[in-house]
């Protein structure tokens, strides 16, 4: 760069921050400063409208809802205990099933899982049967029973449960 140039190019810096011009023979070339730059592009941003692909799922396609039989086989649509829900949605590539029982209705995230829950119940029938008959109540019972009848036998028999102390406690010192 010849020293005439920059002597204009200097001048030019030290005139004005906002604009300026540099003139070589022929040629006029206007000159900006990078902060007038900078300040219309985020001017420029703010005031126009952003594009129709930014403005989240509006401009998207809904996510899809299949029919259960198009989805697994035949087996996990209805047991004795459940039913499968006829419609599947599709939320982020997996689909979301639903159980309808009895039970409840439970919501099982992707197909891997559908036999899993399928095949547990079975098992939840047979525990509500267990819990609604007088057996579990009979257990419970004497269960509860048990702690009662303890203390009343340390009262009872205070020597007998002293001296039971020590081998009571004596395994849980051995494994250590």
């Amino acid at each position: 760069m010849s020293r005439q140039l920059r002597s204009r190019v200097r001048r030019l810096h030290v005139g004005t921050r906002l604009l300026g011009q540099l003139t070589t023979g022929r040629t006029t070339v206007t000159i900006l400063c990078p902060r007038v730059v900078m300040t219309l592009v985020v001017l420029v941003s703010w005031l126009c409208p952003p594009p129709a692909w930014s403005q989240g799922a509006g401009g998207f396609e809904p996510d899809p809802v299949f029919q259960a039989p198009q989805v697994v086989p035949r087996e996990l649509l209805k047991g004795e205990y459940f039913t499968l829900d006829p419609k599947v949605p599709v939320k982020g590539f997996m689909e979301t099933f639903t159980i309808r029982s009895s039970f409840g209705d439970i919501p099982v995230a992707g197909r891997d899982l559908l036999p899993v829950r399928v095949g547990e119940m079975p098992a939840i029938a047979e525990l509500s049967n267990t819990s609604k008959g007088g057996e579990f109540m009979k257990a419970a019972g004497r269960s509860a029973a048990k702690p009662v009848q303890a203390a009343a036998n340390m009262i009872t028999h205070p020597v007998d449960t002293a001296k039971c102390v020590p081998s009571s406690f004596g395994p849980f010192f051995a494994r250590s």
